[in-house]
């Protein structure tokens, strides 16, 4: 074990500091924090930059749509499923085969095959102008279920069984190499050792602290006609950003159409009451995590029929032979 791993082991993860570790009982549930505490360093200084990173992400973004929108795809269709383990993954194919209907593969596929012998990376692609249209109308919003009840379900079915990871290699934005490899600012002291150990900083103590954050920004009521009109000023205000969010690009939001999103959002993850704050992207992971995953019954489950195939013989075979010749008996 090299030096400096025994000594931060030592010092830095000690009882002094509060950084001891802890041992609990084994976890099975499929943890997603390691990549969030990769993201957001814990100094509250790094909230400083929050502008210039809003507008390093909205560059990202607007770049990203420009190349879906060549190409004719949108972003439910990279994002519900990264794109190298769709077409190689021998786990997501077990999931397609074991738990969804035989077009949950064939309709992604097909809406792969408008243009797709041109790999989504090569650049100068673009698709004729009718599907691209069709494309640029979907907003992201539009596919916020979509998407995150499949993580959902994935999440609560799949990885929830897979052995829980104790270390990981994950980098941090911080610069130097020391703090990147060891994860001197991690809250999860280094990460975990062990499968029984504790979480120390999970995506429901991250969903809290940013919640915190915002706290000077008012919380809007969804279900308040005064404050889903100021949602539609915050979502038209958002989407000159990040243009196809809430709404095509160069459009205004169509409240309609959000509300009813909104009314599906509550109804399929069971919120009591659906706020601003609950939308955002790690407010509603946080809570997918602590409510179950309830299948869908199947359609018309309750007039299903009986069938008695291959149960009895014809009846021509069951008549008994009384010939002259030829007896049952």
């Amino acid at each position: 074990m090299r030096l400096e791993k025994i000594l931060y082991e030592k010092v830095i993860n000690s009882k002094l500091l509060g950084r001891q570790r802890n041992i609990t009982r084994p976890s099975r549930i499929y943890a997603d924090d390691e990549f969030w505490l990769s993201l957001f360093p814990t100094f509250k200084i790094y909230h400083v930059f929050d502008r210039l990173v809003v507008w390093f992400m909205s560059r990202e973004w607007k770049y990203q749509k420009l190349r879906l929108d060549q190409i004719g795809l949108t972003q439910e269709d990279v994002t519900m499923y990264v794109e190298e383990e769709y077409r190689r993954s021998p786990y997501l194919e077990h999931i397609f085969r074991e738990s969804t209907h035989p077009y949950q593969h064939l309709l992604y596929n097909w809406r792969r095959q408008r243009y797709f012998k041109v790999d989504i990376g090569l650049k100068g692609f673009e698709a004729p102008q009718y599907i691209r249209d069709e494309a640029s109308k979907r907003t992201f919003f539009d596919s916020y279920v979509n998407l995150y009840k499949w993580q959902h379900f994935v999440n609560h079915n799949y990885n929830s069984e897979i052995t829980p990871m104790t270390y990981m290699y994950n980098g941090t934005r911080t610069i130097l190499e020391l703090f990147m490899i060891y994860g001197l600012v991690s809250r999860n002291a280094w990460n975990r050792y062990f499968f029984n150990e504790e979480r120390y900083y999970g995506i429901q103590k991250f969903a809290e602290d940013v919640k915190e954050h915002n706290s000077n920004i008012k919380n809007l009521d969804l279900s308040n006609p005064e404050d889903l009109k100021e949602f539609e000023n915050r979502a038209n205000s958002l989407n000159k950003s990040f243009p196809g969010f809430f709404a095509p690009e160069g459009e205004d939001v169509n409240m309609t159409k959000i509300v009813n999103t909104i009314n599906d959002i509550k109804r399929e993850f069971r919120f009591e009451k659906l706020t601003s704050q609950d939308l955002n992207i790690i407010s509603i992971q946080a809570h997918i995590e602590k409510i179950p995953f309830v299948a869908p019954s199947y359609e018309n489950e309750g007039l299903q029929g009986s069938n008695n195939i291959g149960t009895k013989y014809p009846e021509f075979l069951e008549k008994p032979e009384t010939g002259a010749i030829l007896s049952a008996k």
